[in-house]
């Protein structure tokens, strides 16, 4: 028979309407609050916006290493990823035949004790392989599209871990399985969730050809990641914030299993969120090593913020944003008279998104022109002389080049 999982992880699900707007973000600046009952001072690292919610950011502030790169059609990370995900599909098969093979009950639960074991340490492998990734790209030892092959893998191998378990539990039903093992195969899958986001399921996507080149970037320190980028179909900016060493897995829960408690402080953190929303929201409970997913539909887009019990630390966060109603942030100006070509970039914060704007500056008109970010090429204007792109770092450099003119800016967001 099936038990229900213990609840240690809390989904809240809020809507809000879309208000109108203009376009970028304002400066942050950090914000540290503390666990309502904690005895220990709370650390996540959460940088505010004015007029529109709040972010995780990297420690320290500023990243070690950023990048601007792509993931397309690549037959070599296609057969990676397909050999990951065959692995990881054979061994929970190997599980399943063993479980329906077993002589008795005792030999049934032996099995899924013993899958479990691996599929913990299978678990604990996706995170190390992902912190290793992550370092060698911040000390420059690989490029930006190895690491996104690599975070195609992570997705892949803990999607399959998930289905897996899926899988396994599945054919339990109908049996007698002490509720432990049960409890902990729900643990286990909800953990996997943690390294397969919307972001890395892009790249993963985009690398096997299921759809068209992706343009990323990313953005590291140590033991922390960003990947951001501008969905321009959507005409979105999504990011995934993620530092490894927040995530604890072990010591008391700080909240000692308060959904209510956990909730107040994660929407402390994200007042402009907290107050664009639609009250009284619904509650899921799940299951996973005291943490708590808090999800907030609000006036810009969607939050999502994973808040670790045993820390009362923030250690991953999904956004998206829509631009076309986000507030205006900083914008500074470069001219080029001789050329008579004006560039603007409206600033936001390290790996916010940034518009940048090219205009003829006798006649106002529009200019397509090619915009390199600290830099790295990053795309044109087009018609409308407008380009979305992401700012690197608190100060940033803009370049223009129309035909073989070129304008530039060098902005700090303060």
């Amino acid at each position: 028979m099936r038990h229900a999982s213990p609840v240690l992880l809390c989904v809240l699900l809020l809507t809000a309407t879309v208000a109108a707007g203009t376009p970028a973000l304002s400066p942050a600046t950090p914000v540290q609050p503390t666990a309502q009952d904690a005895s220990r001072p709370a650390t996540a690292p959460i940088a505010t916006s004015a007029n529109t919610s709040n972010y995780l950011a990297l420690p320290g502030g500023n990243p070690q290493r950023s990048a601007f790169g792509n993931a397309s059609l690549d037959l070599g990370a296609a057969a990676a990823i397909d050999s990951a995900r065959l692995q990881e599909s054979f061994v929970d098969q190997t599980t399943v035949e063993a479980f329906r093979s077993a002589p008795n009950s005792s030999a049934r639960v032996t099995v899924l004790e013993r899958a479990a074991d691996d599929i913990e340490n299978r678990t604990t492998a996706i995170r190390r392989y992902q912190r290793r990734s992550i370092g060698e790209f911040t000390a420059g030892r690989i490029t930006a599209e190895t690491l996104f092959k690599r975070f195609a893998v992570v997705d892949v191998r803990a999607r399959e871990v998930r289905n897996g378990i899926r899988t396994i539990q599945q054919t339990t039903t109908g049996y007698s399985v002490p509720a432990e093992v049960d409890d902990r195969f729900d643990e286990l899958r909800q953990a996997t969730m943690l390294y397969s986001t919307d972001q890395r399921t892009s790249i993963r996507r985009a690398l096997v050809g299921d759809r068209s080149r992706l343009d990323q970037f990313v953005s590291t320190t140590d033991g922390g990641l960003v990947l951001a980028k501008i969905a321009r179909g959507e005409q979105t900016y999504e990011r995934e914030a993620y530092i490894d060493g927040r995530y604890r897995q072990s010591g008391d829960d700080r909240f000692n299993d308060d959904f209510e408690n956990a909730y107040d402080f994660a929407l402390g953190l994200y007042p402009w969120a907290d107050e664009n929303r639609v009250t009284s929201p619904g509650v899921v409970p799940l299951g996973v090593h005291s943490v708590y997913r808090i999800n907030i539909n609000h006036a810009h887009g969607e939050l999502v913020t994973y808040l670790d019990g045993a820390s009362a630390d923030v250690f991953l966060e999904e956004q998206v944003k829509r631009l076309s109603v986000l507030p205006p942030g900083q914008t500074v100006t470069g001219t080029n008279e001789t050329a008579d070509l004006t560039v603007e970039a409206n600033l936001s914060h390290p790996t916010g998104p940034m518009q940048v704007t090219v205009r003829d500056s006798v006649t106002g008109a529009a200019e397509d022109a090619r915009i390199r970010v600290d830099g790295q090429y990053v795309g044109q204007t087009g018609e409308n002389g407008r380009l979305w792109t992401l700012q690197p770092d608190a100060s940033v450099r803009v370049e223009a080049a129309v035909g073989n003119e070129t304008v530039s800016v060098t902005g700090v967001a303060d």
